[in-house]
């Protein structure tokens, strides 16, 4: 082979629809390919971003709501005094902790904080139960009822029965 000889290895084409429409969708295709190989990571990122903004704001109003419910919906009894201050001051740290140090938060931090939070509303439902459950006893004298039926049925009375060590 010399120097003068040329080989050519494209064959000419006239410009036309068809040749145009290819050319077009070559770059089309090329272009979508920059757009996955470079844009649709950074979007990505962005979105994963916006996902862990929204969970933290999720975890922040789920505290703040805890408290305002520890606080103000319930009133403790004598015996779930201690408890009622114990979850209110955890609640409180926890708040505290969360304003300073939201930022910092990774996805699996605020997924355990969320449910340290769902263990405590738990906590605050049974109080709650207890309320809706807890029973007063009444004491009713029952003697004016007994006697007033006797009287009206003609029933003799109870004589009281006799202890062991009594006559």
């Amino acid at each position: 082979m010399g120097q003068n000889s040329r080989i050519t290895y494209s064959c000419k084409r006239k410009k036309d629809l068809v040749t145009s429409l290819a050319i077009l969708l070559f770059i089309g295709v090329v272009v979508f390919e920059l757009y996955l190989v470079i844009v649709l990571p950074i979007q990505l990122s962005r979105k994963n971003a916006m996902l862990m903004q929204v969970e933290k704001q999720r975890l922040l109003s789920l505290a703040d709501n805890m408290r305002y419910r520890a606080e103000h919906a319930v009133k403790p009894d004598k015996e779930l005094v201690c408890e009622h201050a114990l979850v209110t001051t955890v609640l409180d740290i926890t708040a505290m902790y969360l304003r300073e140090h939201q930022d910092k938060l990774t996805l699996q931090q605020i997924s355990t904080v969320k449910q340290m939070l769902l263990k405590y509303n738990g906590i605050m439902d049974t109080w709650q139960q207890m309320k809706l459950r807890r029973v007063r006893y009444e004491k009713m004298d029952t003697k004016p009822l007994l006697d007033a039926l006797r009287m009206k049925y003609d029933v003799p009375p109870l004589k009281p029965e006799k202890k062991a060590g009594e006559k």
